[in-house]
């Protein structure tokens, strides 16, 4: 749990699902853990890089994605990471609290969840003298998404969700937050939300600054 929360974005959702077992494991449990278990000692040298980029604004920017219902209870997966000078600051793999009818709502709630993370970030940031001007960048990969963020119209599909979850739209108002669209072969938040093939989760790896050997863990 330490290393996937403070270090390693690539175990999150791994130990996610794991977690879920913790009182009622079984062997196929037990067999995944140790599996994650090799994972880490074959990979215990890579490290976050952070810095060498040529231009250091936005400060930092968010990726979000969501599966759609693919868990046995329906429920989608949340899941973000917030980059800042090329690496990854803060991150999460979460279930999300009710089912979504369509992924477009699955993704809306999730870019919900990462809103908050970024509000936060923000006033860090202006406490530590480094205030932001500008909306901070968030990129999602569902055009139905992006949509329904920017127009502040009412949406059929989308007024049975809890007021709460419309906090993204708030943000995006009020230009704390801008919401892109970005192809889903770009986005890696896909690490946090779903089981990958050995490629592309080494893609994302790459990505978000993770594959190199790095010693120091710097």
């Amino acid at each position: 749990m330490y290393l996937s929360n403070c270090m390693r974005p690539d175990i999150s959702f791994a130990v996610r699902e794991l977690a879920r077992f913790m009182s009622n494991f079984g062997k196929r449990h037990y067999d995944a853990a140790k599996h994650l278990l090799r994972y880490l000692q074959g990979t215990r040298s890579r490290g976050i890089i952070y810095g060498n980029t040529p231009d250091p604004l936005p400060i930092f920017k968010a990726f979000t994605d969501s599966d759609w219902a693919m868990s046995d209870n329906r429920k989608s997966i949340s899941g973000f990471i917030i980059q800042c000078g090329n690496g990854p600051i803060t991150w999460s793999s979460k279930q999300q609290v009710v089912i979504a009818l369509s992924s477009c709502e699955a993704e809306y709630l999730a870019c919900s969840h990462c809103a908050r993370q970024i509000v936060w970030l923000r006033s860090l940031f202006s406490e530590l003298g480094f205030p932001q001007q500008n909306p901070t960048p968030m990129y999602c990969d569902n055009q139905g998404t992006v949509t329904c963020s920017h127009d502040p119209q009412s949406h059929s599909r989308m007024k049975h969700i809890d007021i709460r979850a419309h906090f993204i739209r708030d943000c995006v108002n009020r230009q704390l937050i801008d919401i892109h669209h970005i192809p889903g072969i770009d986005n890696p938040s896909d690490l946090l939300t779903k089981p990958l093939p050995r490629a592309t989760h080494n893609k994302w790896l790459v990505h978000i600054r993770l594959d190199q050997d790095n010693p120091s863990g710097t």
